[in-house]
């Protein structure tokens, strides 16, 4: 019976994975209104089975990201200006606690790693390297996370 829970948090957190990547890509505009998302697509992109990719779209469902559409997957739906702005000021008040709780007890190592990782968005931003910016900017927000002791933001 103990393997069963352990089986339960790991699907659940990748779940929790798979919902955050597809939140990102609705709320960044690379999965459009009326886009049709399916588990399997979903599961594939993130090397993840499809029970966690449909528990994922399943709870971005109840949020209000994608509608199910019966025997066609989820359909990505068309948010308001208003929503927009208000997703990012939540995302802006969690990431602002996040960043005073890093910086409340960093270990020795961790601001010479964050400085580190602070250089790499700066330098793809200045290439124009957009995926490579997305990524840098990606692995400095993770180190953050995990340095405010937030496992479910920072990935692992």
């Amino acid at each position: 019976m103990g393997n069963r829970s352990s089986d339960d948090r790991g699907r659940r957190q990748l779940s929790d994975e798979a919902a955050a990547h597809v939140r990102g890509l609705i709320m960044s505009g690379e999965l459009r209104p009326g886009t049709t998302v399916r588990p399997e697509t979903v599961g594939q992109a993130l090397s993840i089975s499809t029970t966690p990719a449909r528990e994922a779209l399943q709870e971005l469902r109840v949020e209000g990201f994608p509608d199910l559409l019966p025997r066609r997957g989820f359909q990505v739906t068309s948010l308001t200006g208003q929503e927009v702005r208000d997703l990012f000021q939540v995302q802006a008040l969690i990431a602002g606690e996040l960043a005073a709780r890093a910086a409340a007890g960093p270990t020795q190592d961790e601001p010479a790693e964050l400085e580190e990782l602070h250089h790499g968005p700066i330098a793809a931003a200045r290439r124009k390297g957009h995926e490579l910016l997305k990524e840098k900017n990606r692995a400095f927000n993770r180190q953050v996370n995990t340095m405010a002791g937030s496992r479910k933001y920072s990935g692992h």
